[in-house]
C-alpha cells in the first residue's frame, strides 16, 4: 500500500546499509515518535513474530509490523513491507527479516528512522521518495555496510553468509569491515564473506575483523580472483534457492540449453543439476561481460518476483503446524505436506525441486546460518557499528580484499575522518 509522505525524505543505508540525499527538512518533531510498518503476504507462507513472542504467527492479510517484530517465508512465500515514507521492501521466499526501529521525529530535526535487519535470503528495496538529509533507513546484515545513492538494490544473504549487494538504480558506495569504501554503479557487485567454519554461537567485533573478506567486481572481469568470486556468486543464487526458475535461468546464460523439468526423473534431475553446478564452477567470466551479465540478473529477478506474484493463494493460519488441516493443500501449504528428511542436510536449500519444498522453516540445516550467529551480528552493528582497522599478512586480522581494474575511477577509496555519535547514537566517519 503506497501513500502520500507528509515528510520530504533522503536514506543512508547501513548494511549495514546507507542511503542519503540532501534535502532542506520540512517538518520537525520534538522527538522521536513510533509507527508501524505495513506487512502485506503477496503469495505462499509468510509469518511473523511479535517482539516479546515465542510463537510465530501466519500472516494471512495485510498486518502491521512493530519494533522488534521479525518476519520470515517458506519456500513459495514473498511479502511486501511497506512504509508511508515510500520505502518498500520486496521479501523473496526463504527470507528472514526483523524490523530494528521505525520511528519519526528525533530531537527536533523531525528524522525518519527506519532500520531493517536481514539474516538471511533476498531482498529488493525501493525509495519511492526523496528523504530528508537528517533521514536514517538502514538494512543491516552480518558484516558489511553500503552507502546508496539511489532509489533501488538488491540485497541477498546466504546460509552460509555470503552477502551480495547489487545496485538497480544508481550508485552504492560499499564499505568494508577495516573502513575502506568503493562506490558501485548498476555495472559492478559487491561481496562480502564471513567464514563461519568453525562458527562461533554469538558474533563480536573481533570475529567481524578475522574472519570477513569484501571483493568488488567492476564493469570488467580481469583476475582469476574476480572469476572465481562471480562464479560463487552464481553458485550462492543456485545453491540458496535451488528452483526451476534459477536453474533455467542458469542454463541459458551458460548457454545449456532448455530443459522441461516438470518431466525429469528422479535420477535424470539428479545429473541435470550436477550438469550445472559443475558447469558454474568452470564459469570463465567472460561471456557474457560483467554488465551484461548483471543485466541479465536483473531482469531474470524482475520475471522471478512476477512468477512469485502470479500465485495468489496466501497459506491458511494453519499451514506450518505440522498438520493437514481443512483446506490446506499441497498447493497452499507444502510445509504440512512434503517430507523434506531425505534430502535436508545436502547443503542445497531446495524450494521447488521433485515435489520438495525446503526453507528456513522446515530445513535450517541447508537454509539457515548457523545457530544465532546472524542475529548477534545484526544486533551489534545496530548497537554500535564497529570501526575495525586493517589487518596484516603477520599473523594479524585478514585485510579485506578489493578487486580494482585498471582505469575504473569509481573504485578510489573516500578520504574518511572520525565524527562523533550523532543523534541516533552511531558515530564512525565521515567521507
Amino acid at each position: 500500500m503506497r501513500q502520500r509522505r507528509w515528510l520530504r525524505v533522503i536514506p543512508i543505508i547501513t548494511l549495514v546499509m546507507v542511503a542519503l540525499i540532501t534535502v532542506p527538512s520540512a517538518l520537525a518533531q520534538p522527538r522521536a515518535q513510533s509507527f508501524a510498518a505495513s506487512l502485506t503476504p503477496i503469495a505462499g507462507t509468510v509469518q511473523y513474530l511479535p517482539s516479546g513472542r515465542t510463537q510465530w504467527v501466519n500472516v494471512s492479510q495485510v498486518t502491521l509490523i512493530n519494533e522488534g517484530d521479525q518476519i520470515r517465508t517458506a519456500d513459495d512465500g514473498i511479502a511486501r513491507l511497506s512504509v508511508v515514507t515510500g520505502i518498500e521492501v520486496e521479501i523473496y521466499p526463504t527470507s528472514w527479516v526483523v524490523l530494528n526501529d521505525l520511528a519519526l521525529g528525533q530531537t527536533n530535526d523531525g528524522a525518519l528512522t527506519f532500520k531493517l535487519g536481514q539474516l538471511v535470503g533476498g531482498t529488493f528495496i525501493t525509495v519511492n521518495q526523496a528523504l530528508d538529509a537528517q533521514d536514517r533507513v538502514q538494512i543491516l546484515t552480518p558484516g558489511a555496510s553500503a552507502t546508496v545513492r539511489g532509489t533501488q538494490f538488491y540485497v541477498f544473504v546466504t546460509p552460509k553468509l555470503n552477502i551480495s549487494i547489487l545496485p538497480a538504480q544508481d550508485n552504492i558506495v560499499v564499505e568494508t569491515v577495516d573502513g575502506r569504501r568503493f562506490t558501485l554503479t548498476p555495472n559492478d557487485l559487491a561481496r562480502i564473506l564471513l567464514d563461519i567454519d568453525p562458527a562461533p554461537l554469538v558474533c563480536s567485533v573481533t570475529f567481524l575483523r578475522d574472519n570477513a573478506k569484501a571483493t568488488t567486481l567492476v564493469n570488467i572481469i580481469q583476475s582469476d580472483s574476480q572469476v572465481q568470486a562471480l562464479r560463487e556468486f552464481l553458485l550462492d543464487s543456485l545453491k540458496s534457492n535451488v528452483n526451476p526458475e534459477v536453474r533455467t535461468f542458469l542454463r541459458q546464460l551458460l548457454n545449456l540449453g532448455t530443459v522441461n523439468f516438470s518431466t525429469l526423473s528422479d535420477d535424470e534431475d539428479q545429473a541435470e543439476l550436477q550438469v550445472l553446478l559443475q558447469t558454474l564452477g568452470q564459469f570463465d567470466g567472460k561471456t557474457p561481460a560483467l554488465p551484461q551479465l548483471l543485466t541479465n540478473y536483473r531482469d531474470f529477478m524482475a520475471a522471478y518476483t512476477r512468477f512469485l506474484t502470479s500465485n495468489t493463494s496466501v497459506a491458511p493460519a494453519t499451514c506450518g503446524n505440522g498438520q493437514k488441516d481443512t483446506g490446506e493443500t499441497v498447493q497452499n501449504c507444502a510445509l504440512d505436506f512434503v517430507d523434506v528428511g531425505p534430502t535436508c542436510g545436502n547443503g542445497l536449500c531446495e524450494t521447488e525441486r521433485q515435489d520438495l519444498g525446503e526453507s528456513l522453516i522446515n530445513c535450517p540445516a541447508d537454509c539457515m546460518p548457523p545457530g544465532d550467529l546472524a542475529l548477534s551480528c545484526i544486533k551489534l552493528f545496530d548497537v554500535n557499528p564497529p570501526v575495525i582497522p586493517p589487518g596484516n599478512n603477520n599473523g594479524g586480522p585478514k585485510k579485506p580484499t578489493a578487486t580494482t581494474p585498471a582505469g575504473q575511477p569509481t573504485l578510489t577509496p573516500i578520504p574518511c575522518v572520525p565524527v562523533a555519535p550523532d543523534h541516533s547514537g552511531i558515530g564512525g566517519k565521515k567521507c
